[in-house]
């Protein structure tokens, strides 16, 4: 204990001056000494996998009770590893065909974006109906915060070509984590390709599905 608790939060105090953080919630979060160690013994075992027991000795804990307590994972941490397990699934088992949206439901989510702020930005394959954070971080093909668009076909069709290549490569490499990604982006381009041709129906059978560009919006800022 070269420094007290106190000395410590004063020193981070400093480094932080100016900055504000916040939980997911909104609720502000005060920055201590005793926030770091939680912090670091969630990196130390999470992230970097070093045993509990290793960490306990680091943070001088009697109890592993303690440091199990202190190295819980984050929000964040279980959502990432909750699509890594989808993403494993979705590798053995063609869930697009379980999943493919109805043109009535895409109409719904479209008509619903357009009244907000943000919404309907142009992305590969349609349009995106969702505001605020990008929960797919930018990985258009397959998100379900989009509504597809028949005549940006091309642009899924392209990315499914090159994600047929792509796998070649990745195969002949031996990296087989990327492959079942992009088989997976592949899988993903043909449940859009598939939705297009029901809008297609659905607008030969009498119903109009209009897209519009974000700018020819009257909405306000």
């Amino acid at each position: 204990r070269h420094l007290p608790d106190n000395a410590i939060t004063a020193c981070m105090k400093f480094l932080l001056h100016g900055m504000t953080f916040k939980t997911q919630e909104g609720d502000n979060v005060v920055v201590t000494a005793h926030l770091l160690r939680h912090a670091f013994a969630t990196h130390a075992v999470q992230v970097l996998k070093i045993p509990k027991d290793v960490v306990r000795e680091w943070l001088q804990q009697k109890d592993i009770d303690v440091t199990d307590y202190y190295s819980q994972p984050t929000d964040s941490m279980i959502a990432e590893h909750h699509d890594q397990l989808l993403m494993r699934h979705a590798a053995h088992i063609h869930l697009g065909k379980q999943v493919l949206r109805a043109p009535e439901e895409q109409v719904r989510l479209y008509q619903e974006a357009a009244g907000k702020t943000g919404t309907l930005a142009d992305v590969e394959g349609g349009h995106c109906v969702s505001h605020g954070f990008c929960a797919a971080k930018f990985a258009c093909i397959g998100c379900a915060g989009k509504v597809v668009d028949p005549t940006k076909r091309y642009q899924v069709q392209r990315k499914k070509e090159w994600g047929k290549v792509q796998v070649e490569i990745c195969r002949a490499d031996g990296l087989m984590p990327e492959v079942n990604r992009l088989e997976q982006l592949i899988r993903d381009c043909d449940a859009e390709l598939a939705e297009m041709d029901m809008i297609e129906h659905y607008r030969r059978d009498g119903n109009r599905v209009a897209f519009i560009r974000t700018e020819d919006l009257d909405v306000a800022d």
